[in-house]
């Protein structure tokens, strides 16, 4: 006697893909940031069930912050003439660096640094990441670059890192 098959047996190759794909929505940045960026309206279903992602930062606390500078008073607006054109905004890091909008999502080591290997939030060991290796960027406080690599958070000089070219391009 043969026994019978479900008639609902299709469903179960896209269901567990879908589950899949959920799984690594929650748990990977890497594919939580491809999904928002090509498939915006995830981030307002799932998006928002899902935890944030937790950078263990070792190497001692976040740096203390810079003094605030005391910006410049800006000139008030003089009436352009009707065909020049306006004049292109200078590149300045120090803008830059106060701006989370203008910092670039990811950049490149120009030197081999040490990154925590984590697992399941907690630091197992250490990596040596080579040069070259894309690293997200997370904060810019105190003159130093916080990056996250595979979990693992460190403190960088921006020298030690593509920061400066990278913001420079993204510039209007």
């Amino acid at each position: 006697m043969r026994k019978q098959i479900s008639k609902l047996w299709f469903l179960g190759p896209p269901v567990s893909l879908a589950l899949v794909a959920a799984a690594l929505y929650v748990k990977q940045p890497w594919a939580r940031d491809l999904v928002n960026t090509k498939i915006p309206w995830v981030k307002d279903g799932i998006g928002k069930y899902a935890p944030p992602f937790e950078v263990v930062f070792v190497g001692g606390p976040e740096p203390a912050a810079a003094p605030a500078a005391v910006p410049a008073p800006v000139p008030a607006p003089q009436p352009a003439a009707p065909d020049a054109a306006p004049a292109p905004r200078v590149f300045d890091l120090q803008q830059v660096y106060a701006d989370a909008t203008l910092w670039p999502k990811s950049v490149a080591l120009k030197k081999p640094s040490d990154f925590p290997a984590v697992r399941n939030g907690k630091v197992i060991g250490s990596l040596k990441v080579p040069v070259g290796a894309e690293v997200r960027v997370l904060k810019v406080a105190g003159g130093k670059v916080g990056l996250e690599y595979q979990g693992g958070g460190a403190w960088l000089d921006p020298k030690d890192t593509d920061f400066a070219e990278r913001a420079r391009a993204a510039w209007h």
